[in-house]
């Protein structure tokens, strides 16, 4: 009988052992499949973080101004506006097809002339003001704000644009000197060139 107890007890311990061993099991495989289902789920709110706070960096925090062109064009890569290869104007790389630009070394404005231009060392380039907003008052991107951006060079009247999201969308800006406004008419609209002489303009709506 002594031998008997002692089996059933054994078989009696062993279910319990086997049946805690199954609910440890189970938590575990519960824990898991919640930890990879919670864990794709933060990687994706993070990457929803990181990408909202990058866009809004760029856009409170865009690039020091000596890596923007007289126009207002983003220089290539790391080489910002500098007085490169022994130059006596300052100019930088706009693409990696070498196309360039000038640079202000001083303040873009009319300096008594109908249109807008600044010193870049012993030369003068045409440039634009900074503006952030298209004609249909939307951001511009904020490594693209509305600028001359190389459009031809020479030319007095180079009309104002931006580049408005990543698939390069883009429209008219008004001229720095030009509001967006109604200036005695029913619509709004302001001039898009480089010159005060030029007549060019464009409806728009004005931005808040």
């Amino acid at each position: 009988m002594m031998h008997l107890s002692l089996i059933l007890i054994s078989l009696a311990s062993m279910r319990c052992i086997k049946s805690h061993l199954s609910i440890n099991t189970a938590e575990q495989t519960i824990w898991s499949q919640g930890s990879i289902h919670t864990t794709k789920q933060s990687i994706q709110t993070q990457y929803s973080i990181n990408q909202r706070k990058r866009n809004l960096n760029l856009r409170n925090n865009p690039p020091p101004i000596r890596h923007f062109t007289a126009g207002n064009t983003l220089c290539r890569g790391n080489n910002y506006c500098d007085f490169h290869q022994s130059s006596k104007y300052t100019w930088c790389y706009t693409d990696y097809s070498d196309s360039w630009d000038y640079c202000c070394t001083g303040l873009c404005d009319f300096h008594q002339n109908s249109y807008m231009w600044c010193q870049t060392g012993t030369e003068w380039a045409y440039c634009g003001g900074n503006q952030t907003y298209d004609i249909q008052a939307r951001h511009c991107l904020a490594t693209f704000p509305c600028g001359l951006h190389q459009e031809v060079p020479g030319n007095n009247e180079r009309h104002f644009w931006c580049y408005v999201d990543l698939r390069l969308n883009w429209d008219y800006c008004c001229a720095p000197w030009s509001s967006c406004d109604k200036h005695g008419y029913s619509y709004n609209w302001c001039y898009i060139m480089n010159s005060k002489l030029s007549d060019k303009w464009q409806e728009c709506i004005p931005t808040l």
